[in-house]
């Protein structure tokens, strides 16, 4: 899973200096107790995409590419505005998607499969799914 260091704003803002979008509504009952706060983003490599350029997706550089036969996974950077130690994550596209190393995409992620973690106690933040 890769992991991403977040802001949330209620009602279901998620920041990150280089990308933002709004969650999903299940997400609110159990983030209203959060209040604006820091949060972990967890999100499997099978629910990133190559996307469009939008704010809500995530601006990647190519680092590595693994063709595995029926899928295969790209390793990026994150591009961001001011340059840090941006994690690598992974994602797993179709093996027909046209990608090369060193190339800058946008990854859109699957919201509804996201999955978001406190940072203090590491533990998961189960979303009410009424």
């Amino acid at each position: 899973m890769n992991f991403l260091p977040v802001s949330f704003t209620p009602p279901l803002l998620i920041t990150h200096p280089s990308f933002r979008f709004s969650l999903p509504p299940h997400w609110e009952s159990v983030l209203h107790s959060y209040g604006s706060n820091s949060l972990i983003l967890g999100v499997r490599p099978e629910h990133l995409s190559v996307g469009v350029p939008a704010t809500k997706n995530l601006p990647v550089q190519v680092e590595r590419l693994e063709a595995l036969g029926n899928e295969t996974f790209i390793t990026v950077r994150l591009v961001e505005e001011r340059p840090g130690n941006s994690p690598l994550l992974q994602a797993r596209v179709a093996p027909d998607t046209s990608v090369s190393l060193g190339e800058q995409l946008w990854l859109s992620l699957t919201t509804d499969k996201i999955h978001l973690f406190d940072p203090k106690t590491q533990m998961a933040i189960a979303p009410s799914r009424a």
